[in-house]
């Protein structure tokens, strides 16, 4: 049996595209792991959660990763990345426009007692 070059054996090597973090932020779809793309309204809202924790626990890789190497040299590290461009990014800001959510909040109901 012949093998591709993009083929491999024994990983979760799969045939994706090397997308750039540009390229990633400045969209309104998300594409798995396997390649799958799909719009950012047909996903459910807890998948949608999932895709923002993933952007943030991956925020050093998006800065690493780059083209324009300035951002690189502009914000010292994925944290201040995170704070000035993902979550001004495409991708973020239509993510939580899906979910409804807004861009602080609380998990749990807050209130003062004694204030109605």
């Amino acid at each position: 049996m012949e093998m591709s070059a993009t083929q491999y054996t024994g990983s979760n090597q799969y045939n994706t595209p090397n997308r750039s973090t540009e390229s990633i932020l400045n969209s309104d779809f998300w594409m798995d792991g396997m390649g799958t793309v799909t719009p950012i309204v047909q996903l459910e809202d807890d998948h949608l959660r999932n895709i923002l924790l993933f952007i943030y626990k991956s925020k050093d890789r998006y800065w690493v990763k780059c083209h324009d190497t300035s951002f690189i040299k502009d914000y010292k590290n994925g944290e201040e990345f995170f704070q000035h461009v993902i979550v001004h990014s495409t991708l973020w800001t239509s993510i939580l426009d899906h979910i409804n959510r807004p861009e602080t909040s609380f998990n749990f109901e807050f209130s003062i007692p004694g204030v109605k």
